[in-house]
């Protein structure tokens, strides 16, 4: 939207596209310790910039209209809009058209992989991942092998800071572990557990991992999969985490191989 409507000036700091993120994360860690701001009120600024994000839509909209409409349509393909409406009959109307970010329901197979930062910092973008998803036939069995490989790019500094995540990997119903490595106990890195349960319809497999800056480790599960889904015509939804950009896939399944950014869900078929 900076990008499109220009700049804005916020208490005389001048935000656009190539700085925003940068700037405010900023004012919200350190400027707000120069400028005397209390603790409890930095982050007032993200309601400023809203307003002024506000004025620039409710004014210029009208003559950047299809660049706006464009502009909209991407970021809810890419999973960095989603909707949520208390209006149950507004809110399964928004969901027909998929814009509310729920898991979808799959024919087959199916795999989100689910971060949760632990720490307080903006460690994220720092942090390559590649998700490898490979699908074999043992015995009339479909096994998955899962390994997602995390590489932290980034250095101790005011924003970035060892990575700490809860991973969750969600499976199809009835998916059954068979092996793991990578899991951690905590941050001393001792082996840990994988935590198994289910939730909104799906199988899913939690795990504590802990990543300095510089290194690079790798979570590996090996899984049955259902027998409901051995028996039809395999297909495989991978449904991205929304607002995470810092993802790619490889998978191969049935002697087929697929890989790219993970910018959206796919099917692959």
């Amino acid at each position: 939207m900076l990008d499109l409507f220009g700049e804005i000036d916020v208490g005389g700091i001048k935000y656009n596209r190539s700085n925003f993120v940068d700037v405010l994360e900023y004012e919200v860690e350190k400027g707000y310790l120069e400028k005397g701001v209390e603790e409890s009120d930095r982050k007032a600024i993200v309601n400023e910039i809203a307003q002024k994000l506000r004025e620039n839509l409710k004014f210029k909209v009208l003559l950047n209209l299809i660049s706006f409409s464009d502009l909209i349509k991407e970021n809810i393909r890419e999973k960095n809009i989603v909707v949520y409406m208390t209006n149950e009959k507004l809110q399964e109307k928004f969901s027909e058209y998929g814009l509310t970010g729920e898991l979808k329901a799959a024919y087959s197979d199916y795999l989100m992989v689910v971060d949760a930062n632990l720490g307080s910092l903006k460690t994220d973008p720092a942090v390559q991942r590649i998700i490898k998803y490979a699908v074999d036939e043992t015995g009339g069995k479909l096994i998955a092998q899962l390994n997602i490989e995390y590489t932290h790019t980034g250095s101790l500094d005011w924003k970035t800071s060892h990575y700490r995540t809860y991973t969750r990997i969600y499976a199809p119903t009835g998916s059954k572990l068979i092996n793991y490595q990578g899991a951690m106990a905590d941050d001393t890195k001792a082996p840990g557990l994988v935590d198994i349960s289910e939730d909104l319809g799906k199988t899913v497999f939690g795990v504590f991992l802990s990543i300095n800056p510089g290194e690079r480790k790798i979570l590996s599960l090996t899984y049955e999969l259902p027998a409901d889904v051995a028996d039809k015509d395999y297909s495989l939804i991978l449904q991205k985490q929304p607002g995470n950009d810092f993802t790619n896939y490889e998978i191969r399944a049935r002697d087929k191989t697929w890989q790219g950014p993970l910018v959206e869900d796919k099917l692959f078929q």
